[in-house]
């Protein structure tokens, strides 16, 4: 919006205002970086809220406090997902399904409905400390303020020992039927 001309004394405001404004976006950028930063190692919550929780405004003493509180809707499924699993007696694809059917649905955005959680993501669910109650924030572990939802670490250990023995394993418990089979 600047009135810059193509003379010299023009050409080099233009490069001095690109030079200022690149500054103020760099230090910008770093000012967020190091909020978010404080933000993990306070304990909090980066982002949109996991499964099983949602994101929520306070309001105290004329501030507002994003905080991280349990979904009463699927907060149960998940430590469901976690009891059901360390059975050994569900594979992905049936534990999705049986959630599913128990009412367990990803949020619905504007986009896109509720649906059915996806394999890969229960297979992530599943494996996240966050629901032991920790926050990763850049490779380091922090302990986090929101409410676990898995209590017990000897069943969050016991849900990845299942999974990573399935991974080496490489077992498929599904039946293909189809008219080629066996000729």
């Amino acid at each position: 919006t600047e009135a810059i001309d193509d003379t010299p004394v023009g050409q080099l405001m233009h490069g001095i205002l690109a030079t200022f404004n690149e500054y103020q976006s760099r230090q910008s950028g770093a000012d967020i970086a190091y909020k978010m930063g404080q933000k993990a190692r306070n304990g909090g919550t980066l982002g949109r809220a996991k499964i099983g929780y949602l994101n929520h405004i306070d309001h105290f003493d004329g501030r507002v406090i994003r905080t991280i509180i349990l979904d009463p809707d699927r907060a149960p499924l998940v430590k469901l997902a976690f009891d059901l699993y360390a059975t050994g007696n569900y594979t992905l694809d049936e534990l999705a399904d049986e959630l599913y059917d128990r009412g367990l649905h990803t949020r619905p955005t504007s986009r896109h409905p509720a649906k059915k959680i996806s394999i890969h993501k229960l297979s992530d669910l599943l494996r996240d400390r966050y629901y032991l109650g920790y926050v990763d924030y850049k490779g380091e572990e922090i302990r986090g303020r929101h409410e676990p939802l898995i209590e017990d670490e000897e069943l969050f250990d016991q849900v990845q020992d299942i999974i990573e023995s399935r991974a080496t394993a490489k077992e498929r418990r599904r039946v293909h039927h189809h008219y080629l089979k066996g000729t």
